[in-house]
């Protein structure tokens, strides 16, 4: 795995190789400035794994590096790991709204970059396993593997939703950063699996589009971080704000849908509901992950969806969904 760390302070700079090489990580460069670290990243003949970033720098700071990394092909699904003694909440967010895919805080402790690039390694390995697998199939002139319900869908516009892994360091930095006033709840795509089947993929992305905006404009007065988990189910985390009824949200998202009179390409309505679990104030303590506290939320969304009353369409809509 070939790192780029970079850092404004050569101290940090060669801590930061020491550790890398300690931790069996030898292949590091280090830049001393984010403009230096963007000349790296603009040379086609160097590619990176892992990009470790420092936040707070003179000139170009590590969140706009991140940015513009986002914005190459070769770095837009790469580990980048932020690294800063700030810990404050905006700090993180800005972080991870740029891109990030973890984060952690100087001073640094060994085991725990030590995890964090155990954990960019795996998904360096993922990734490779997915892109031999594709090359493997073209190159035996198989179809490609189709598409599943399951898997996360990049959606084109909203650079505000981030990778479901990256929400779940999000949400366990926030535990170091305070957690008293955040929630944690699930919007569930209602009967996702018949739009899924009836949708041709760009149908199906349009369909994800259309409730992401609904969610986004009933939020957007509040600070959250939302994330596409698969299988119709966006997870979001409040951390400036809160909801009081999730069947109130509920209806406002239902409101924002209704404007948009969605429709297939064909011109048949397309019939958009969601379901909301209850919100849940995460305790990551006592063994609880950011990752359970996902799952107590999907099952949430699940429920509710499973014991709500079902809402009634306008007569136009169901007479052309019959037919």
């Amino acid at each position: 795995m070939k790192i780029l760390a970079v850092d404004d302070d050569a101290i940090v700079r060669d801590m930061m190789a020491a550790m890398c090489t300690r931790l069996g990580y030898p292949d590091i460069v280090t830049a001393w400035s984010g403009e230096a670290a963007l000349t790296l990243l603009m040379d086609e003949s160097l590619t990176f794994d892992c990009l470790l970033l420092d936040i707070s720098m003179v000139g170009m700071n590590g969140i706009e590096l991140c940015r513009h990394a986002r914005s190459m092909p070769r770095y837009a699904t790469c580990p980048i790991i932020m690294l800063t003694s700030m810990r404050t909440r905006d700090y993180v967010e800005r972080a991870f709204e740029a891109g990030a895919t973890d984060y952690t805080t100087k001073p640094f402790k060994v085991s725990d970059l030590g995890a964090r690039l155990t954990t960019a390694a795996e998904h360096i390995a993922a990734r490779h396993s997915e892109v031999t697998r594709a090359r493997q199939t073209h190159d035996a002139g198989r179809d490609m593997p189709p598409r599943t319900l399951a898997q996360e869908v990049s959606l084109p516009g909203f650079p505000d939703i981030i990778r479901y892994h990256s929400l779940g360091n999000y949400l366990m930095q926030m535990s170091a950063v305070g957690l008293s006033c955040s929630q944690v709840f699930v919007v569930k795509i209602d009967d996702i699996e018949t739009i899924f089947e009836r949708a041709t993929e760009d149908e199906f992305q349009y369909a994800l589009s259309e409730v992401a905006d609904a969610i986004r404009s009933a939020l957007r007065t509040q600070g959250h971080m939302m994330a596409y988990k698969g299988d119709g189910q966006f997870m979001i985390v409040m951390g400036k704000g809160s909801i009081s009824l999730a069947s109130e949200l509920e209806d406002e998202i239902h409101s924002f849908i209704d404007m948009k009179e969605s429709e297939y390409d064909d011109g048949t309505p397309m019939r958009l509901e969601v379901s909301i679990g209850n919100p849940i104030q995460p305790h990551l303590t006592g063994g609880e992950t950011a990752w359970l506290t996902f799952d107590r939320a999907i099952s949430r969304a699940l429920t509710r969806y499973d014991l709500k009353p079902r809402r009634d369409m306008a007569a136009p809509q169901t007479v052309a969904l019959a037919q």
